[in-house]
């Protein structure tokens, strides 16, 4: 009878460590994905031209000031680095090389996973966001 008790206690034992395990292990997965210091993206408007057959224009339009350093264009998937002044405000722009057939696209980088798609030109259209 003795060895019945023993045997209950080394299995509620070993339920025990294996529920204080996956305790421990989903807090680590909620602590690992919960954003810190997530900072949202700015508040602006922008807009593409095509300045000629060979570049395109991106202007800030209106909305609140945006750190340059952030900002990333790509066209077809390249990144390209426009020279943005420090604080990119309403009225401001800068030219890329992109013809009229290539996408330009204006993404907002807020650091770690934070990166919002703020305006896209597919072709020789335009499309601006104010995310």
């Amino acid at each position: 009878m003795a060895d019945d008790g023993d045997r209950l206690l080394n299995v509620i034992g070993a339920a025990l460590v294996v529920a204080l395990v996956v305790v421990i292990v989903v807090g680590v997965v909620i602590a690992v994905n919960v954003p810190a210091n997530r900072v949202d993206p700015p508040d602006a408007e922008w807009s593409f031209h095509q300045a000629n057959e060979t570049h395109v224009r991106i202007t800030h339009d209106a909305g609140e000031a945006v750190d340059g350093a952030a900002l990333v264009v790509t066209v077809d998937g390249y990144s390209r680095h426009p020279p943005w002044s420090r604080e990119v405000r309403a009225g401001e722009a800068v030219a890329v090389e992109a013809s009229r057939s290539q996408v330009v696209r204006l993404y907002w980088d807020g650091g770690r996973s934070d990166r919002v798609q703020l305006a896209s030109r597919y072709g020789t259209g335009t499309r601006t966001s104010t995310e």
